[in-house]
């Protein structure tokens, strides 16, 4: 974590695309308190990070575990009491799910980075992974987003950002309505000169803006067709609720 306000992530863990989007914002999520004092990992800590429900944090933690980017062990010290340590991994390993360790030496729920030469990463807001408003599926598909834009002649399409996640398409689509829906990217459509062809333009916002629209669409003359703002889509929800 750099003292400008940014986390940097391993591009590795954000393309692979064995790891759900919940979980690369819960290792995101984690890295950003890397090294922070007095700081000690627990699942109930991360809960004050995250708008999402202690069941799918608890799915997160377990599939970091499972695919070998958060191992755990624990020892006992002299009165009795359990000490838990953490390391998390740049790549992943074979899973270390408490294990005991006699040699501990480092304090209860201390986490340790463990990396290799760090040139293949990306700097995130860190406020945008410690907002507690924010889930963890919109976290890490905004610092998967961050990443791909920063790929020279990478074009940022919906599909292309999901060949880096495991979601199927129908769940990735309300991933990615969610993560719009968050304040977080804003999205400019134009038409293209053909019919029914679109070309877009996307921008990420290192705060959430839930003031601006977060869909905009122009007619060919540059003027403004149509609008969506977060205040509509959330107005649009609550009459369908209470119809039902």
């Amino acid at each position: 974590m750099s003292a400008a306000g940014y986390t940097t992530i391993y591009n590795e863990v954000l393309r692979d695309r064995t790891l759900s989007l919940e979980a690369k914002g819960l290792f995101a999520v984690i890295k950003s308190f890397v090294g922070l004092p007095d700081f000690a990992l627990s699942k109930r800590r991360l809960g004050y990070a995250c708008s999402d429900s202690a069941y799918l944090l608890n799915a997160a933690w377990k599939e970091l575990k499972q695919k070998g980017y958060l191992q755990h062990y624990f020892s006992q010290s002299e009165n009795g009491a359990f000490c838990h340590v953490y390391n998390l991994m740049q790549h992943p390993s074979e899973p270390v799910d408490y294990v005991y360790s006699p040699s501990i030496d480092r304090p209860n729920g201390d986490v340790a980075c463990i990396s290799g030469a760090q040139r293949d990463y990306t700097n995130i807001s860190t406020s945008v992974l410690r907002d507690k408003t924010i889930s963890l599926a919109s976290k890490g598909l905004f610092a998967l987003v961050s990443h791909l834009m920063k790929i020279p002649d990478f074009v940022l399409r919906p599909e292309g950002i999901r060949a880096f996640c495991m979601e199927k398409v129908k769940h990735f689509s309300t991933l990615w309505k969610r993560f719009k829906i968050s304040g977080l990217l804003k999205q400019h459509r134009f038409p293209s000169g053909q019919e029914n062809h679109w070309t877009y333009e996307y921008k990420l916002c290192e705060t959430p803006d839930l003031e601006t629209p977060y869909l905009t669409n122009y007619h060919i003359d540059g003027s403004i067709s149509t609008v969506a703002t977060i205040d509509g889509f959330l107005a649009k929800i609550k009459t369908q609720v209470s119809r039902i």
